[in-house]
């Protein structure tokens, strides 16, 4: 091996080069580490390797990068990294890490490094800017190896660094820098989707074929803003990549980096040992690149007093070396918090959130495995180790500390064995579970580490609770929404001076607002251009697949506002994907005969002029003017609660383009006004159609177009749009679903056994509730909408979840407020009994309406119902208001119980029914968009078997094969998410999510005495528990749908799912004999 790496040096490289690499780097490197350590025996210090990241800016959005990428260009400039170099180089050191950003798209890269001839760079680029002409100038400065990255296959290197053709344009950087024999290497930072590809003899041997020199196998840490943990590997998988390169450097000839370990295979950090410390592009001096605080900077004094002056870095180095030899910002974060808060570092991010960042992270395992140490093979390395990569005597005060759990040197931590506590940061007082008998053992799941799970989810959940006392959440920025509303108020802008009679007018909308409107658009389409996927689509969320809706949705905000020449490559991609999905015909195959939006869509497409009229298909929307309760007999052709696009988008059709029948012509000439006038009556006091800014976004720019910006409509609808858009530019689907998340969060801590009497939220939740007949689908009073705000509609999955959580209230505190409460729960139960239709199931918002998919009754809604009805069945509520529909003679009179009963057979039936031949259950308003048509029978069926559990039937048939089916689909991992691989071999990235996984569990715990279940559920709560531990329990999936297959994710759905099911699991292994009165099984969401 050593004979072959000596005759690839010679023969396949400028000897001009080796000689540069030899001296600069060999040499001087080890006279630098040789000072280092006297140094460090006279008590100074400076360390011999520094990593300077000189500018932030980078082309590329890889997943989880800290660094500020999009944020302004900062560069350091030119005399103050001549000056920086130099004072190193007086220190004795030769050998620096250039890091951006993308180090080449600093100005003055080439002139710097040209001035220090007499150094070594190692500059980590993607290599998409090298090209043979740099290439050519490198060499002829000779003091230079380019580390290109290459993160794994076309794939998923497109899906890693967010942009398209990344692996053709990098391979083409790095064969610029072969061609010119330059010293080259290639790193990858190792996760979950190029572990397979990348970490494989075969990888190894291409890159010595291509004519690489060295491979260096980083190990991606999950920090900053957009962390993500579940990329992270395994600590099997990094002792195996361990044991992979090691290996691989005793056989092959390719100089192989890893990080970090000695020669005994210790791990080691490099901050930690004083071996070196970062530099970013604001002069700032952190302890390494990844931790974002700085006391010190280059400018405040002389380096070398600043390095041996500074107690920030000082008590870093201590603290990393005597709490592990790992990377502390993973396994205690907690620790660095707090030195961070004593020494008052500051952020030295653009977007000030580092401390927050920190504040959220999990504890979790990196490199060091103690007792696992894999020595190096090599005698090579094992010499350069010894002498010049160890730890320089840092780690002789190491305290033993077990990973990942570690309570070490820290008395400032919260202590995980301590009691839990009772009061959250918003004072709400709550039920300990160290008050309660644990058992022994279980054959399910160690009960201690259940149960700081559940601790650990069940405060952020709480911390998540608003000083009012409710929940909030946050809903996803939504690409569709954004487009939406770009192009509505791209329209509004366009006629605000424009008369209904097409002259010239007095502007409706005043010049403050429309230098708003201007700047909003350009916001909007600047995050639309950022947010592009890498095949050229544009998904409902960021984290959703492209779709040909979506994409339409934004080609033609762009082309409405005049910038398409601004984003030549970005439309030509675009158009690209559409016309690959089919354009017209596509869309339409992906909605069917429901028109809710796809005729919304290719009327915003005819306004930008991309598609003609004739291709928009005309709306009846005359049938607007008849009264809402006829509105389920006359089969329209959109769903219930998209009466206002009818309205809109139908005139809009007929304004354009007139029907040639005279009869249809003349009617709707005459409908005009009068379906105006519904539409006004319809749209609530926030200007918003259901807080929602597609549905609110398709009527302004509908009536824009018509010439009726100075209508109240529109005006609102400008005024709700103003009002929603985010900081960043972007729109959400929904203002929020506060009411929602709120009883999910109380339904959640309920299964815990947490006193939610003792929450702040009641009042709140009761004032939710909808007094009077409602503008929008004629509702009467009694249900509840998905948020407090004027745009929610009651619904059939609100009202449910607002019933479960006052009758889990009641059940924690009979004496409290229980008039108030079963008052608004008579009323509830009312509306809810009133709602259900004849096939026994329950829709969304109006009975009778079963035309069109979002208007049928759903799995996921009935099931919801009848758990609500059942939870009040038992508390004697035997008066209940007139039923909406007509009643007969015997309802009338018959009490709430036998109402009950009688809806509750039904409903049974109606689930039996829809059960597909696999045992599995579709829902209604959630899907998955890794499975077949989009649907989510994980969701679907956990939530008929809760309703199952709850109404007691979970040994009937039905049940059963419900649980049959959610163990046939249990992946590999232990979750639930996608389908499962139908090949049992190393699988992709898993496609579980937490919201999937905690409902399934949480469905399979009433059957954990049959021991396959028994193993499942303790895969699932395997699976579960480290997602918490980890800290990616956080991040939420898009499984939800909106408005006919709309795509979002909530934030508050995975913490609310978890602490659900954990809590559940948690009192399966509880002495029942032992449980207070209110801990009896809870009819949580």
């Amino acid at each position: 091996m050593y004979a072959k790496m000596a005759k690839r040096l010679l023969f396949e490289t400028d000897k001009r080069l080796l000689w540069k690499l030899a001296y600069n780097f060999g040499f001087k490197g080890l006279i630098a580490v040789e000072k280092h350590k006297r140094r460090l025996k006279r008590d100074e210090f400076f360390p011999p390797f520094l990593y300077i990241s000189i500018v932030n800016s980078c082309n590329l959005r890889c997943q989880g990068c800290w660094v500020d990428v999009s944020a302004k260009q900062q560069a350091l400039e030119l005399d103050r990294l001549d000056r920086l170099v130099s004072e190193a180089k007086a220190a004795g050191n030769a050998f620096f890490g250039i890091l951006g950003g993308e180090p080449f798209m600093h100005p003055e890269l080439l002139e710097f490094l040209g001035r220090h001839r007499d150094c070594y760079f190692q500059v980590f680029t993607n290599g998409q800017f090298i090209t043979d002409e740099v290439a050519k100038k490198l060499r002829a400065f000779g003091n230079v190896t380019p580390l290109v990255s290459i993160e794994g296959s076309e794939i998923v290197s497109d899906q890693r660094r967010g942009r398209a053709n990344v692996y053709s344009r990098s391979m083409q950087g790095l064969q610029n820098c072969l061609n010119n024999k330059l010293l080259t290497g290639v790193c990858t930072s190792l996760c979950q989707t190029n572990y397979d590809d990348l970490l494989r003899e075969e990888w190894v041997d291409r890159l010595i074929e291509m004519g690489a020199m060295y491979c260096w196998y980083h190990v991606y840490r999950p920090v900053g803003p957009d962390a993500n943990p579940e990329l992270a590997l395994t600590p099997e998988q990094q002792l195996a990549a361990r044991k992979f390169v090691v290996e691989m450097r005793a056989k092959k000839p390719i100089a192989i980096i890893d990080a970090y370990y000695d020669g005994n295979g210790n791990a080691v950090c490099p901050a930690a040992t004083g071996f070196t410390h970062h530099v970013s592009p604001w002069g700032d001096i952190e302890p390494c690149p990844i931790i974002q605080f700085a006391t010190d900077s280059i400018d405040d004094r002389p380096l070398s007093e600043t390095f041996s002056g500074s107690s920030f870095l000082s008590d870093f180095r201590r603290l990393a070396a005597t709490s592990t030899r790992g990377c502390i910002v993973l396994e205690r974060p907690d620790l660095l918090k707090n030195l961070v808060e004593k020494h008052g570092a500051r952020d030295t991010t653009v977007r000030g959130t580092a401390l927050a960042e920190l504040e959220a992270m999990q504890s979790r395992p990196s490199q060091y495995n103690p007792g696992n140490e894999v020595k190096e093979k090599s005698w090579a390395y094992r010499f350069v180790k010894h002498y010049w990569f160890n730890d320089f005597g840092a780690y002789n005060d190491l305290a033993t500390v077990e990973v990942g759990g570690n309570e070490a040197m820290d008395t400032n931590r919260p202590s995980v064995n301590g009691d839990s506590r009772t009061v959250n940061q918003n004072g709400h007082s709550t039920s300990t579970m160290r008050e309660q008998v644990l058992t022994p053992a279980s054959p399910i799941f160690d009960a201690e580490r259940l149960l700081r799970a559940y601790e650990t989810a069940r405060d952020d959940l709480l911390s998540e609770c608003t000083q009012q006392g409710h929940w909030v959440g946050e809903l996803s920025s939504s690409a569709l929404s954004t487009a939406t509303a770009v192009s509505a108020l791209s329209l509004v802008e366009r006629h605000a001076d424009v008369g209904r009679d097409g002259n010239p007018a007095k502007s409706a909308i005043d010049s403050v607002r429309i230098e708003i409107i201007s700047e909003l658009v350009c916001n909007g389409l600047q995050w639309l251009a950022d947010h592009q996927n890498p095949d050229g689509g544009w998904g409902d969320t960021d984290k959703s697949d492209s779709n040909i809706a979506t994409t339409m949705l934004v080609r033609a905000a762009f082309h409405l506002t005049a910038v398409p020449a601004h984003h030549d490559d970005l439309l030509q991609r675009a158009d690209d994907y559409i016309k690959k999905q089919g354009g017209i015909a596509g869309l339409r195959k992906r909605f069917g005969k429901d028109k809710t939006f796809a005729v919304p869509i290719l009327t915003n497409c005819a306004l930008a002029e991309l598609v003609p009229w004739s291709e928009v298909s005309p709306l009846p929307f005359e049938l607007a003017c008849f009264s809402q309760d006829m509105y389920r007999y006359l089969r329209m052709p959109v769903v219930s609660y998209a009466i206002p696009a009818l309205v809109a988008v139908g005139q809009t059709r007929y304004w354009h383009r007139k029907p040639w029948n005279p009869i249809t012509r003349i009617i709707r000439h005459f409908a005009r006004k009068p379906s105006l006038r519904t539409l006004e009556k319809m749209q609530p006091e926030s200007g918003g159609y259901l807080e929602a800014t597609p549905l609110t976004s398709f009527v302004v720019m509908s009536l824009a177009s018509m010439n009726l910006t100075s209508h109240p409509v529109v005006q609102h609808g400008v005024e709700f749009l103003l009002d929603s858009v985010r900081d960043d530019g972007s729109w959400p689907i929904d203002t929020n679903l506060a009411t929602w998340v709120t009883t999910l969060s109380v339904n959640a801590l309920a299964a815990g056994g947490e006193n939610v009497s003792q929450l702040d939220c009641l009042d709140w939740v009761l004032s939710c509730q909808h007094k009077e007949r409602h503008p929008f689908t004629g509702a009467d009073p009694g249900g509840w909408g998905w948020t407090d705000l004027s745009g929610a509609v009651p619904d059939a999955d609100d009202t449910p979840g607002a019933l479960l959580a006052l009758s889990n209230w009641m059940r924690c505190d009979p004496d409290g407020d229980s008039e108030k409460i079963r008052s608004a729960a008579k009323d509830g139960l009312g509306w809810l009994l009133d709602l259900q239709n004849n096939d026994g199931g329950w829709p969304t918002f109006c009975r009778g309406w079963g035309f069109l998919p979002f208007d049928r009754s759903g799995s996921d809604l009935t099931a919801h119902a009848l758990r609500a009805l059942h939870a009040w069945k038992q508390e004697g509520l035997d008066e209940v208001r007139e039923p909406r529909i007509a009643p007969t003679e015997a309802t009338e009179t018959e009490p709430l119980e036998v109402r009950i009963e009688s809806a509750t057979g039904k409903g049974l039936s109606y689930l039996a029914d829809q059960q597909r031949a696999d045992g599995s259950w579709v829902p209604l308003w959630f899907g998955n968009q890794h499975r077949a048509e989009e649907e989510n029978p994980v969701y679907g069926t956990t939530k008929v078997l809760l309703a199952y559990r709850d109404l007691g039937r979970f040994d009937s048939d039905q049940a059963r094969r419900g649980v049959g089916w959610l163990l046939s689909t249990q992946l590999r991992d232990g979750g639930w998410g996608g389908p499962r691989p139908a090949v049992k071999k190393t699988p992709a990235p898993t496609t579980a999510s937490v919201e999937e996984t905690a409902l399934a569990v949480e469905a399979l715990l009433p059957a954990s005495d049959r021991p396959e279940v028994a193993r499942a559920i303790e895969k699932g709560l395997t699976w579960l528990v480290e997602a918490v531990e980890s800290g990616r329990y956080r991040q939420a999936t898009p499984i939800g749908l909106y408005f006919a297959k709309l795509w979002y994710h909530e934030k508050l759905y995975p913490p609310t799912f978890a602490v659900s099911a954990l809590g559940h699991a948690v009192r399966a292994l509880q002495d029942r004999a032992e449980s207070a009165p209110c801990l009896t099984p809870s009819t949580s969401t």
